[in-house]
């Protein structure tokens, strides 16, 4: 086994680093170890026994690793370990050359970008104005809990909701009345439904729901009950004397486990349900 007994030098941007003197660690060579951050470094010592291990390098010419350490300011910092073989004739290694670098940027600038990547991959599943899925993200969460309800065998229901005369909204008031009342059009349907429904603003003031493990019957009663409270629900506005109401029809359609439907399907069921619900005077509910 080749030992790590002995530092047999080290620059002075190690002591600058970890705040410990070339001197100490010259007569310990383990002290340095003591700077790793304490959830970092059993694993960083174990692996250091294992390199230490004449096979590892008869195979190997580098070891990398990385890991944090708090440095000679008390703060928290990355840095990459490599260690090198220093090999006698017969290709045993007799020494290491470790070479210790601060990446702490580096990371930081990783975590920074993955941040960021996260952040925009979130805002283009959500919509910008109502902060609920957008279409596109509707159909990739509810094709999982379309296909999660076929091999559990539940019935799955879609609700389709569509403000009643928005455009009236939007002509009397200003479009920017229009947007809080879709705002707190979505809310109200967010705050309704389960929080493992899938709520999307499906386009302009139409809004979709998507509710795994329901029944036509009961889709429908969620309905009538959401179409009540908004029914209710008032926006105030400085460009109105008064609170703004508003209503919204339904269309409902669901599919039994047994039955062999595609969710486009049913989407296009409810879509003929919210058409009849227009059509018979609005601020209704239809199913099919």
């Amino acid at each position: 086994m080749l030992a790590l007994k002995k530092i047999i030098y080290t620059s002075s941007s190690a002591e600058r680093l970890t705040g410990i003197s070339v001197d100490k660690l010259y007569s310990d060579a383990k002290l340095w170890t003591e700077c790793i951050v304490l959830e970092d470094r059993e694993r960083v010592i174990q692996s250091l026994q294992m390199i230490t291990l004449i096979d590892y390098f008869k195979y190997h010419n580098l070891y990398i690793d990385e890991f944090r350490i708090i440095d000679c300011r008390q703060q928290l910092r990355w840095v990459r370990l490599k260690c090198i073989p220093i090999k006698d004739e017969n290709n045993n290694p007799i020494r290491l050359v470790g070479i210790i670098q601060d990446i702490t940027k580096e990371k930081n600038d990783k975590n920074e970008i993955l941040k960021a990547k996260k952040r925009a991959e979130r805002l283009a599943m959500f919509d910008y104005l109502t902060k609920v899925y957008n279409r596109r993200a509707f159909f990739i969460r509810a094709r999982e809990e379309f296909s999660r309800a076929k091999r559990m065998k539940k019935p799955v229901a879609v609700i389709l909701t569509d403000l009643d005369r928005f455009k009236s909204i939007n002509d009397t008031y200003g479009h920017d009345v229009g947007d809080l009342v879709l705002k707190n059009f979505s809310r109200t349907i967010k705050n309704f439904v389960r929080k493992y429904d899938v709520v999307a603003r499906f386009g302009g003031e139409e809004f979709v729901i998507m509710l795994s493990g329901t029944d036509l019957s009961d889709a429908y009663k969620k309905a009538e009950s959401l179409r009540k409270i908004i029914e209710q629900t008032k926006v105030y506005t400085k460009k109105s004397n008064s609170p703004i109401s508003f209503t919204a029809s339904f269309g409902v359609a669901a599919a039994e486990p047994h039955q062999n439907v595609a969710l486009e399907e049913l989407i296009c069921s409810a879509d003929k349900a919210l058409y009849r619900a227009k059509n018979y005077g609005r601020n209704r509910v239809e199913c099919v």
